[in-house]
């Protein structure tokens, strides 16, 4: 052990100090008083996409980073032979011998049963987490969720699984609670840092950062209040979808056609016969152009440039894609007619979560306003949220805690 962390894992992730969050001092505050000690402690940060929607699982390049909001696992000694998640944000509590009820719960049953398929051995622990991060608006609360647990149970296990392995885990237990994604999530809460956005590659995962200029790129989510749930929407037919446009080209013009490698033609092939399949391709080939070039307008400091595609984006993801909703689109619409917003598209898989914005300025004008009218239209309440890239996932120096 070194620092408080199992040597030679190859985690690239960081090791902190510094407990900001103040569900986390609550948290550790009560764990004291109950005379618990932490053995490990967790950040897991949400993430946001500037562009490169519903292309992850399309072998494209996506410009995510994560975000300061954060979920926070603390592990201590048990009190039973099991291992016990209390979700602190919940006021619940879920026993690994325990069939899972909720949502929350099957994430980490899905996480047990994977270890235990990897041969992976786990002492019984209790394990405390808690949020910072808006569930259900589309800046990845699952993914947090399921790297910070895993992140936590290599910790306090010693498996000394590297950050791919654990990655590659999170994806599984996604994919096996029913969310058939991509991985930009996962490698955007492990690999993020301050001030840059990751350039991820989906066919590889190789990635580079970009920096990103804060006196220039001034970024807001705005939560619309409507909870989506990925496994229980449209995303996976979307994903069907696009897999047999691809494929229908892949009949005409030779197998050997990626997604990366799609040209007019080929979406032009699909407009007469395959309707639906052409605007599902269509949004992927767009998507992934409107990619490298918000790419270069970051790093050109051109704010109005990356603001238009931002607001193109959007369009192609609402009539293309078709995965926006009524409250997503009158959000949008508002931002884009407001003089300080540089540009706004949806954010997330589908049917509500978040919008992300580009401001001119540091703080969204009019705020009060649009909370206002979108409360007398649609009976829900908004949440502006600033965000900028901060660092990703980190591992606590637990030798500040003994």
């Amino acid at each position: 052990m070194e620092n408080g962390r199992v040597v030679g894992t190859h985690l690239q992730c960081q090791i902190t100090t510094k407990v900001e969050s103040k569900k986390l001092k609550v948290l550790l505050e009560k764990l004291k008083a109950k005379n618990k000690s932490p053995l490990a402690i967790v950040r897991a940060p949400g993430r946001a996409n500037i562009i490169g929607e519903h292309i992850d699982y399309c072998d494209g390049i996506v410009l995510p980073f994560s975000i300061e909001q954060s979920m926070y696992f603390v592990a201590v000694p048990a009190d039973s032979a099991v291992i016990t998640i209390n979700a602190e944000d919940y006021q619940a509590q879920w026993r690994s011998d325990q069939v899972p009820s909720d949502s929350w719960m099957k994430y980490f049953d899905q996480i047990l049963s994977l270890i235990t398929e990897k041969s992976l051995s786990s002492k019984a622990w209790d394990v405390y987490f808690t949020s910072d991060i808006p569930i259900g608006a589309g800046v990845s609360s699952s993914s947090a969720l399921c790297l910070g647990f895993l992140y936590l149970l290599n910790e306090i296990n010693q498996w000394q699984l590297d950050d791919t392995r654990l990655i590659n885990l999170a994806s599984d237990a996604e994919h096996g609670v029913g969310l058939l994604g991509g991985k930009m999530d996962q490698y955007a809460i492990v690999k993020g840092m301050t001030n840059q956005a990751l350039i991820l590659d989906c066919i590889d995962h190789s990635y580079k950062s970009c920096d990103v200029d804060s006196n220039t790129f001034h970024f807001v989510l705005v939560d619309s209040g409507v909870k989506h749930a990925l496994v229980n929407s449209e995303y996976n037919t979307r994903r069907k979808e696009v897999e047999l446009g691809l494929e229908l080209v892949q009949q005409v013009f030779g197998e050997e056609i990626s997604y990366r490698e799609l040209e007019e033609k080929h979406i032009d092939y699909l407009f007469r016969s395959y309707p639906l399949e052409h605007q599902r391709l269509r949004h992927v080939f767009t998507e992934i152009q409107r990619v490298a070039s918000a790419t270069q307008a970051i790093r050109d400091g051109r704010a109005q440039q990356l603001g238009n595609l931002l607001s193109a984006s959007h369009l192609s993801l609402r009539d293309d894609y078709q995965v926006s909703c009524k409250e997503i689109d009158f959000i949008v619409d508002q931002l884009n007619g407001n003089l300080s917003v540089y540009g706004a598209r949806m954010m997330g898989g589908c049917f509500g979560g978040s919008v992300i914005a580009l401001l001119k300025k540091e703080r969204l004008e009019g705020e009060k306003r649009l909370r206002e009218v979108y409360q007398s239209r649609f009976e829900k309440t908004i949440q502006v949220i600033p965000v900028s890239p901060s660092s990703g996932l980190q591992i606590f120096n637990m030798e500040d805690y003994v």
